[in-house]
């Protein structure tokens, strides 16, 4: 097992989904032997591709094991952002797009990767398809804030999400876990590790789940709204020829299917098309209010392998991936009417990919940590939709077909050295060169368009400079600056129906400038820690998306100014007992951004001025459900950045003759915040006050648990997608009422 592995192992070996009492730092005490002190003890991550004490590290992180998240019994990537201030998960049909700080993806389209980079044991995983979340094989999540521009790299503009698995243990283990909850669910995992030779284990974990009631209906068609089902399994086999050599290869599978994340309705107090009220219809919030029922399957896959050698001079690392998602989408209203004006019929999406890093790091006992690296990428995406309706004119029907491939080469270098007494500093370097090549057509009916093609390639440098200075061993302060970088891209959803120019342009890549003031502190006899980082953001050539009534655009928006602190606090007053206090002030705005998408309900549901950016002075009019305009958006706020947002989390232990009872407790509070950049109220995310809580009951000899757990429970009406468009006005996908139910494990 790697020493990160262990030391994640030695405070959780529990049953790992995501979303958690410990809302700004990691809960990783020993419970083997008690005590009525209370003590945090060391948290290690590998937030700089080595493992070290997250005090040491001069990045702002959020890190989390799987004891504390499974008390919490969660299964969904937004329940890990009520977690942690700043971070946003939207759900839409294809995938999770976070945003972190302000900072992220808008678009979900396949071939488009996130800002926030995902990757799961070193291994970029490229969308956000992946259902990592719901595994039991999860020894740790890390979160960092700000771009990582240099040892990650990969679109790293503003996180990481790092999720660390269980490696296969010799001594046999056998983890399982059913759980039925409200709206019918039942679900399975199940983890088990056993050594095949003195040189050889494996592992495999696999969940199931089905939700078979839904959350609303469709008053249209009358079925049942809101429905998932799905699995997975992940394998892990380690083979260690020698004390020095390991081998890893590790291959995951997970099939979904339903349609949570897909907009079935537009936002109460708003039109559609021909003006059709869903409320006057007497739809409820989770209702739907479409003539097709929307209805999408996704799958997932990945394979990789990890070469580590450790040599007196430095340790050398390979590691070798391949990942393949598609998604279906089996019917989708696009207009969300009962009038079959823009439907989507059986269009698939899908992306493969293949990855290659190298690394070279240091030696264990160098004088000066350092790490070079280099990194392939690449990639195959495509889109192919097909449509009706009546915004198709007399055809009726039509199509797009974009597909785009991606070379990406990189290197990077990075050390850290003491300098003078108790001050380090750390030089980071990377280069990223990015080469994609598009082609695109249309069809109308029987008529179709040449296809067009078009290719370009973008370079840059990022990196890192960062100064920390040892106040004691319990007090470090920091000052940095990073750098990110997302490549240009074309949009292969983009291209525009009818136009006798199909191909859109691609987008200018953006470009992240970072600069942070932060301190991480043991106090108290190691019971609390106290961390935070101030943070000012230069975001240029921000990629932004916008739907049109001929098909998806990306565009750069000029740009922004987001600054803003975080400040997370952990105090365990006794053994048993632990608050954690994360809380962030953020304050986005667009400095630029002439000729900015703006759109205006159509009838208007309140007076709206016209802003004085707009070049007409008339409030617009038009047959549809919204009018676009452009607009100069400078001094708007920038999109999901919540101003304030604060998780708080207690999680008590007591003892009793029968086997310890855990009390869970996390509350998380989100100011409200845009989600597109012209600010209309029809896209404002309302402000929410999320609770969720466990209690667990523990056998004495730990083989056994039963676990209680509610998410939501103030049950909050929130949305997990929402976006505007001309076609079908501002749709809405909502996040989960309120949900409950029990957990029963066993533990071998």
């Amino acid at each position: 097992m790697s020493t990160l592995n262990r030391a994640f192992g030695k405070v959780s070996r529990g049953v790992l989904s995501v979303g958690l009492c410990c809302a700004s730092t990691l809960h990783a005490q020993e419970r083997a032997e008690p005590s009525t002190e209370g003590t945090l003890e060391e948290i290690v991550v590998s937030a700089q591709r080595r493992v070290e004490n997250a005090q040491d590290v001069p990045i702002a992180l959020v890190a989390f094991t799987a004891e504390d998240a499974a008390k919490l019994g969660a299964v969904d990537p937004q329940t890990l952002a009520t977690a942690v201030p700043g971070l946003n998960f939207d759900r839409v049909p294809t995938a999770s797009t976070p945003f972190l700080r302000g900072v992220g993806t808008p678009g979900s389209t396949i071939g488009n990767e996130p800002s926030v980079a995902f990757y799961v044991d070193d291994v970029y995983v490229p969308n956000g398809t992946a259902g990592a979340f719901e595994f039991n094989n999860i020894e740790g999540i890390e979160v960092l804030r700000g771009p990582q521009g240099t040892t990650f790299g990969r679109n790293a503009t503003g996180g990481v999400i790092h999720v660390h698995t269980r490696d296969p243990s010799d001594e046999p283990t056998l983890d399982a876990a059913v759980s039925y909850g409200n709206f019918d669910t039942i679900g399975g995992q199940v983890y088990g590790s056993a050594g095949l030779s003195d040189t050889v284990a494996v592992n495999l974990a696999a969940y199931g789940r089905d939700q078979r009631e839904g959350w609303g209906r469709n008053i249209i068609t009358g079925t049942e709204t809101f429905l998932q089902e799905g699995w997975g399994a992940r394998t892990k086999l380690l083979w260690k020829p020698s004390d020095a050599t390991s081998v890893t290869l590790n291959v995951n599978v997970e099939r979904l299917k339903g349609d949570i994340g897909q907009p079935a309705r537009v936002r109460p107090g708003t039109f559609t098309r021909s003006g059709f009220s869903p409320d006057a219809a007497g739809a409820d919030f989770y209702d739907g209010t479409t003539n097709t029922d929307n209805y999408g399957e996704r799958e997932f896959e990945q394979a990789s392998a990890k070469i580590r050698h450790e040599m007196s001079w430095g340790t050398l690392q390979s590691i070798s991936a391949y990942a393949y998602a598609k998604f279906l989408q089996v019917t989708q209203d696009n207009d969300g009417s009962p009038t079959n004006f823009f439907n989507a019929i059986d269009y698939p999406q899908g992306q493969s990919s293949q990855s290659q890093e190298l690394q070279l790091f240091s030696p264990a006992d160098s004088s000066m940590t350092w790490l070079v690296g280099a990194f392939y990428f690449h990639d195959n995406s495509y889109f192919d939709g097909r449509f009706t309706g009546l915004a198709l004119g007399p055809a009726g029907t039509g199509g797009i077909y974009g597909r785009s491939k991606t070379n990406s080469l990189s290197a990077y270098a990075q050390a850290t050295k003491e300098i003078v007494s108790k001050t380090n500093l750390t030089l980071g370097v990377r280069y990223t060169e990015d080469r994609r090549d598009f082609e695109g057509n249309w069809h109308l009916g029987t008529t179709r368009s040449p296809t067009g093609k078009d290719d370009d390639s973008w370079g840059d440098f990022t990196g890192r400079v960062a100064v920390d200075y040892k106040f004691t061993d319990d007090l470090m302060a920091y000052a940095a600056y990073n750098r990110g970088f997302k490549s240009g891209i074309f949009n292969i959803a983009g291209v525009a129906l009818g136009s006798p120019t199909p191909l859109p342009p691609p987008v200018d890549p953006e470009h992240l400038d970072a600069y942070t003031l932060g301190f991480k502190s043991q106090l108290l006899d190691g019971s609390m820690r106290l961390n935070a980082e101030a943070f000012y953001y230069d975001y240029k050539n921000i990629q932004v998306f916008n739907i049109t009534p001929t098909g998806t655009q990306l565009l750069n928006g000029g740009a922004a100014t987001i600054k803003g602190i975080d400040v997370d606090i952990a105090y365990a007053p006794i053994a048993s007992l632990t608050f954690t206090l994360g809380l962030e002030y953020l304050d986005g705005e667009y400095d630029t951004f002439e000729n900015g998408p703006a759109f205006f309900p159509q009838p208007p549901n309140e007076p709206v001025p016209v802003p004085s950016g707009c070049d007409f002075t008339a409030y617009p009019t038009a047959t549809g459900p919204t009018a676009q305009r452009p607009c100069d958006l400078g001094g708007n706020d920038t999109i999901q950045t919540p101003p304030w947002s604060v998780s708080l989390g207690v999680d008590y232990e007591m003892p009793t003759a029968i086997g310890p009872l855990s009390l869970a407790v996390a509350y998380s509070h989100r100011d409200d915040y845009f989600a597109e950049p012209d600010n209309t109220y029809t896209t404002q995310q309302p402000k929410t006050d999320n609770v969720n809580a466990s209690l667990t009951w523990s056998a004495a000899s730990g083989m056994y648990d039963v676990r209680l757990w509610g998410q939501n429970l103030t049950d909050e009406k929130s949305f997990s997608y929402i976006a505007q468009t001309t076609n079908g006005g501002t749709r809405y996908a909502p996040r989960a009422p309120r949900t409950y139910g029990v957990t029963v494990g066993v533990h071998f």
